[in-house]
């Protein structure tokens, strides 16, 4: 009798401590920057924003100029699934470099300077193209969070992009790009990374808030210079775009996915650089890598819970055979 109870104890205490170290496991991979957990799913079979039907107009929106104005229309011509995102611009007239106020540093793919962030605060900065919200999609901020998202640079668009690229950034509330904060660059290319005649990926990790980087990212802009006369050109086009969390659940989808849709695979990936301003091309994405990791120690100890509870009772009842 007494080997039994000392038994079940055993079992009882097993129970606790692993279900508590599960349980802190998961604690450390919450998402703290959640502010409606109604928008969080563990499925990640569909994107975010899948442009499918026009649901994806109240979590999309345009940054505008004086001189640029973006319109967004969904289509179902050369798509990556289903239907896809077409961002058009429509430009009154040539947008000389000096009318032309950043508040970050561009740089090459040899770290060269294309321009200078604007040292005049009087001056309006200019981060025109398509905005995301982060409140919208149940969030204070997109810090550590994976902005991923299907691309395709428009056939018309080689001339109308300052330095022939377009760029993507978190930005504070106000639609500022943070300082210091990794602005990726997307270069038109038509040989043998062809963004132009086919969909690439494009993956934007965004830091976690710290000491030193304490601007909220409110707002996540894919910015499009524009500097040249155009008359309503397709510009980009964007399909299955998702906000991945740190925990690796993912917002959930917002716009009605059709996963009966065939996908155009074969794409190629550009991935960003692990240094401030830049961006290339790179096979192994290891924040990808890494949610990968988290989950597979999660099921991983889960498993192992459950064997050794599994053992001890039936140790337990064979003991009880033996005493009783």
């Amino acid at each position: 009798m007494k080997l039994f109870n000392k038994l079940w104890a055993f079992a009882m205490a097993g129970v606790i401590c692993l279900s508590s170290g599960i349980a802190a496991f998961a604690d450390e991979t919450d998402d703290k920057y959640v502010t409606d957990a109604s928008m969080v799913t563990t499925d990640t079979e569909a994107p975010t924003l899948s442009f499918d039907t026009p649901s994806w107009s109240d979590y999309v929106g345009t940054a505008d100029t004086d001189v640029v104005k973006f319109e967004l229309k969904s289509y179902n011509k050369s798509v990556y699934q289903g239907q896809s995102l077409s961002v058009r611009a429509t430009s009154s007239g040539k947008v000389e470099d000096t009318d032309i106020a950043y508040n970050w540093e561009c740089l090459d793919e040899s770290n060269q300077p294309i321009f200078e962030a604007e040292k005049d605060e009087s001056k309006k900065y200019i981060n025109m193209g398509v905005e995301l919200d982060a409140e919208k999609f149940g969030l204070e901020c997109f810090n550590g969070a994976t902005i991923t998202f299907k691309y395709r640079i428009g056939t018309d668009a080689k001339g109308l992009f300052m330095a022939n690229r377009f760029f993507a950034a978190p930005a504070d509330a106000d639609g500022n790009i943070i300082p210091d904060a990794k602005v990726s660059q997307f270069v038109i290319n038509t040989a043998e990374a062809n963004n132009v005649d086919m969909y690439a990926n494009g993956v934007i990790s965004v830091a976690d808030l710290t000491e030193e980087n304490n601007i909220p990212a409110a707002k996540f802009i894919i910015m499009l210079p524009v500097h040249s006369k155009a008359d309503d050109v397709e510009v980009l086009s964007l399909d299955n775009l998702t906000v991945a969390l740190k925990s690796g659940a993912q917002i959930k989808n917002v716009d009605d996915y059709n996963k009966n849709a065939t996908a155009n695979e074969g794409q190629i990936e550009v991935v960003e650089k692990q240094k401030r301003n830049s961006v290339d091309i790179d096979e192994n994405d290891e924040t990808t890598k890494g949610k990968v990791k988290k989950i597979i120690s999660i099921v991983g100890i889960s498993l192992l819970a459950i064997v050794v509870i599994v053992g001890i009772v039936f140790a337990i009842i064979k003991a009880k055979k033996r005493f009783y």
